[in-house]
């Protein structure tokens, strides 16, 4: 059976435990535990922007040139 951890959460007080601390207080308390899987984690490599602005791209019909704000104090343009 898969159970995510914020399920868990809803049921009991999880504040600072790591998934290797619940994986050993499980199994302690009998309950078998087969694996831990940890899914969406941020990669420090995603920045988020907002598209400021977005034109026709001179040498391409398909593609648009634009200029992003990454909240970095200047415009990149992409």
């Amino acid at each position: 059976m898969n159970v995510s951890l914020n399920w868990l959460a809803t049921h009991v007080d999880l504040k600072g435990k790591t998934p290797e601390e619940l994986d050993r207080l499980l199994t302690f308390a009998g309950v078998e535990v087969e694996g831990i899987e940890v899914k969406g984690v941020l990669s420090d490599k995603i920045v988020v922007a907002q598209i400021m602005e977005a034109v026709q791209h001179p040498n391409a019909d398909k593609l648009k040139v634009t200029k992003v704000d990454a909240g970095e104090g200047q415009l990149r343009q992409i």
